[in-house]
Formats: C-alpha cells, structure tokens, sequence
C-alpha cells in the first residue's frame, strides 16, 4: 500500500509528507542533486523541515559544513547520520539543529542511476540511537525501495534536465585523466590500447559537451560522475 502512496502521490512534497506519516519519522528530507549540472548546493530539495529551519541553514551555508549532505553525494550505501565523522563545524550545525528542536539521528539513503545522476533519501528522527537503529533494520528494504521510485519521480518532477551516460571505461578514463595522467599512462594501468583510450577521451568530451579535457573533468566533478 505504501509504494503505491508514493507512486500516486502527484509531488515530491506529497510524496515525502506521505512517507513521514506511513513510517512515523519526525522529518523527511529528499535531494535531488545537480539539476541543470549545476553545483551542490543548488540542487532540486524537497522537506518536511519547518520554513524558519530551512531559510536559517540556506543562510548559514549549512550545506557546505553539512556530513549528510558531503557523505550522501560522495558514497553508495545508506548511512546512519550517528556513524558520520563530524569535525567542529558539522558539529556546531548539527546542535544549531538540535536547539531548533530537530532530531539529532538520521538515516539517509543515497542513489546513483545508469546515468550517473544522484539523489538523497534522509529520515531524521526523535528517538534514542539503540532504538532507532532497531526500527529502521526493520523498515530499510522498504525505505530503500521507496528511494529509487523518489528518484524516478523527481527526474521527472525536474523535467529531466539532464541526462549523461558514461560506459564503465569511460569513467575510468576520466578518472585517471583528473589525476594527471596522460594517455598513454592510462592505457598501461587499464591495460588498453592508447588508441582506446583517446576514443574513450574523445567520447566522452562529446557527451559532456565539452571543447577540451580539462573542461570535461571539471564539469564532471561538478556532476559527480567522478570524484578525487
């Protein structure tokens, strides 16, 4: 019944209150990242945050200092926000959050398509740790499951503005090229030709609608199709 909900649900915004209902979290909280190649923090974001709350991280620059945020859109497997490293800055944030009466515990599941395209599925939640960890080994097929059709719908809700497929090699070309190696270096490690290689290159800067490599990578990293 519930993915049903979801699938009907005529929003991002409704489908996510509908989820903060069905599975009783205190907030929900979906991310879109890099709608029109754009960076990070400009991203497609729907929550069930209050507005004051929203408004005051947008302000703060929370984004840029948020582990959710850096640990969701640079990893692949769900996280719990109580494993995350948190330095002086996150941590100055996560207890503005805490005095603004949000959940200090989270769960957040992130997704990466075909297509490279992230989003970001997080549950906040207002229980102790023991507790809401238990709670969610029970639900987090469900929740993962509920990520992926969030993910389908947003594109749409988004217009599907963009939309980069890179092949396996591909994206080993490129990420090897970003570390400052050469063609013919890249052919010895993936132990190719250096021809392939330059095809690869060449293909990639195509589907990037990039004029040069270096543009290509920084548009990928901006894309996070690769990471350094």
């Amino acid at each position: 019944m519930a993915f049903n909900l979801i699938e009907k649900s005529d929003s991002i915004e409704g489908a996510i209150e509908t989820l903060q209902h069905i599975f009783q979290v205190q907030h929900v909280t979906f991310h879109l990242a890099n709608v029109n190649f754009g960076p990070i923090d400009s991203p497609f974001v729907r929550s069930t945050y209050p507005p004051e709350w929203i408004a005051r991280y947008l302000l703060k620059g929370y984004v840029d200092v948020d582990p959710v945020v850096a640990t969701g859109f640079s990893g692949m497997l769900p996280f719990f926000w109580s494993e995350l490293e948190i330095d002086e800055r996150s941590m100055s944030m996560m207890a503005d959050a805490q005095a603004f009466g949000l959940g200090a515990d989270g769960y957040s599941i992130p997704v990466i398509d075909k297509s490279a395209r992230r989003s970001l599925l997080s549950f906040s939640a207002d229980a102790p740790t023991g507790t809401w960890k238990h709670y969610i080994r029970n639900v987090a097929a469900d929740l993962a499951e509920m990520a992926h059709i969030l993910h389908k719908k947003a594109l749409m809700e988004a217009g599907c503005r963009f939309s980069v497929h890179l092949g396996p090699r591909e994206i080993e070309c490129l990420y090897w090229l970003a570390q400052g190696k050469d063609a013919g270096t890249i052919a010895d490690i993936l132990i190719i030709s250096e021809h392939t290689v330059r095809s690869y290159l060449k293909s990639i800067r195509h589907k990037l609608s990039c004029s040069s490599l270096p543009q290509a990578v920084a548009k990928a990293i901006t894309m996070r199709l690769i990471t350094l």
